[in-house]
């Protein structure tokens, strides 16, 4: 299932739903949500990052921040 249909079955089961408390839960998730790097798989993700970046650096595998930003700039058609 893609992002696109797990977004649909998501407001299905709002429009579908005649519970308070179900629709009541999801707005208390939206406007708690923690950020992603406060979860414990962003936690998770964050670590793996830094033991990679980490390898990398010690196998001598490094890239200035100018080439990044580069980089990442003609990935995504920025200026």
């Amino acid at each position: 299932m893609n992002l696109q249909e797990k977004k649909r079955a998501i407001i299905k089961k709002i429009e579908e739903s005649t519970s308070d408390d179900f629709i009541s839960k999801i707005y208390n998730n939206i406007n708690q949500a923690n950020s992603w790097d406060e979860t414990d798989d962003g936690k998770d993700l964050i670590i793996k990052l830094l033991e990679k970046s980490q390898q990398s650096a010690k196998e001598g595998k490094t890239h200035s921040f100018d080439n990044v930003l580069n980089e990442v700039r003609d990935k995504y058609g920025l200026k």
